[in-house]
């Protein structure tokens, strides 16, 4: 007589005469979710925060361009171009907004533009005083080498236009250089 000991390894089951057949996929239950998986990115993105990349060299030398950043949404407030997508009609003032303090970084889109601009927090409202004390003390030492018409304060503008304008045409004439 032998003594059978249970090892308690089962058997293998035989394999079945028919394989199974593929599950069908739901296309209803995929597209349904490929929809919520949208509207949770455009929801994140319009609310909570988005993220953007550096283009120019203006915010040099704390961000290079093409950095890219999140930029929190909520603690300026919401305005009408907080959605991802510009769909809400102008509107004047912000939702729980509150002013930005000195060096923060603002995104800033110009009113019907859907462009945004990535720039630093330099000067806050009613700071128009010291630029003006600036510009008396700029003036003061230009004076010291030479003469200066006060009258002609109103060209710097459009001299500073200019300025800008040969500067462009000087970058556009230089762009294949090595």
């Amino acid at each position: 007589m032998s003594d059978l000991v249970d090892s308690g390894v089962e058997a293998p089951a035989e394999a079945s005469p028919q394989a199974k057949a593929p599950e069908k996929v739901n296309w209803k239950d995929e597209v349904k979710g490929i929809l919520y998986l949208i509207l949770a990115v455009l929801g994140f993105h319009s609310f909570i925060a988005k993220p953007f990349y550096i283009p120019s060299e203006s915010m040099m030398p704390g961000l290079l361009v093409g950095d890219r950043l999140v930029v929190s949404k909520y603690p300026y407030g919401y305005s009408y171009l907080s959605p991802t997508f510009h769909v809400f009609p102008f509107m004047e003032g912000r939702l729980f907004g509150r002013l930005p303090v000195r060096g923060d970084v603002v995104i800033a889109s110009p009113n019907g533009s859907t462009e945004d601009y990535i720039k630093r927090v330099i000067g806050l409202p009613g700071e128009r005083i010291e630029m003006r004390q600036q510009l008396g003390a700029l003036l003061a030492g230009y004076e010291d080498f030479a003469d200066f018409d006060r009258r002609e304060l109103h060209l710097i503008e459009a001299l500073r236009t200019l300025r800008l304008l040969h500067y462009a045409a000087w970058i556009a004439r230089r762009w294949d250089d090595p």
